[in-house]
């Protein structure tokens, strides 16, 4: 697999470090079964039952910020998607990333397997990586993935930033860079609001699914 440009960021204040690196949105061909079945509902987004750490994050960006827990509800209402999402002390040392992506398209199903490093992160930016990675998710749903695994490589490298003609798997694209530092800020209780959800995805040509929640309420724009 050749290597590719990707983030290899943490997040300091507001500060992104992009590096040099493999890459961090990747869509590769997985065998079915990596859908373990050792997983929890919702369907969309799946955590392994020993997995306490990814549990935690997500129950801490929901009460911490507005725009990760309205990117937590549309991704929910994906269609035709499944999402591991995998806390990984070992990401760093074995790939030189803080959060790496694959997603592959299998019997007319979207698959994205994520991995976030966690163990020499801090509780804040391990958010906003798990945030990162779920936008990439995002982001590729909204594409024409339906025409297969190479379909999702191909959009991966219409959006990337940075991209030079060797590096032809997987690259950073821009708007997941922009939600994290959209929850960033709240998280850090930055009082001054940037640029919504919906905002940042109509800047980006990104189509959101439905921001309806499980219990049918509309998720709130405003931090409560």
């Amino acid at each position: 697999m050749a290597n590719r440009i990707s983030l290899a960021w943490m997040l300091l204040g507001a500060l992104i470090i992009v590096g040099m690196q493999r890459g961090d949105a990747v869509a590769q061909r997985m065998p079915a079964d990596s859908a373990s079945a050792n997983t929890t509902s919702p369907p969309v987004l799946r955590i392994d039952r020993r997995d306490k750490m990814t549990a935690q994050q997500l129950t801490q960006l929901r009460r911490g910020s507005a725009t990760a827990r309205e990117l937590l509800v549309r991704v929910a209402n994906l269609r035709d998607t499944i999402l591991i999402v995998r806390a990984d002390p070992a990401l760093v040392g074995r790939s030189r990333l803080y959060g790496r992506s694959n997603f592959w398209v299998h019997s007319g199903e979207l698959f994205g397997y994520i991995q976030y490093q966690v163990g020499t992160l801090n509780s804040l930016r391990t958010q906003c990586l798990i945030v990162h990675e779920l936008a990439h998710a995002m982001e590729i749903a909204s594409g024409d993935w339906k025409a297969g695994t190479a379909a999702v490589r191909d959009f991966v490298l219409s959006r990337a930033i940075g991209l030079v003609p060797s590096q032809a798997d997987g690259s950073e694209t821009e708007f997941p860079r922009q939600v994290a530092l959209a929850v960033l800020g709240e998280l850090k209780g930055v009082t001054a609001r940037g640029q919504t959800l919906e905002q940042i995805a109509e800047a980006h040509h990104i189509t959101l699914p439905p921001a309806i929640p499980a219990d049918g309420m509309q998720a709130s724009a405003g931090k409560h």
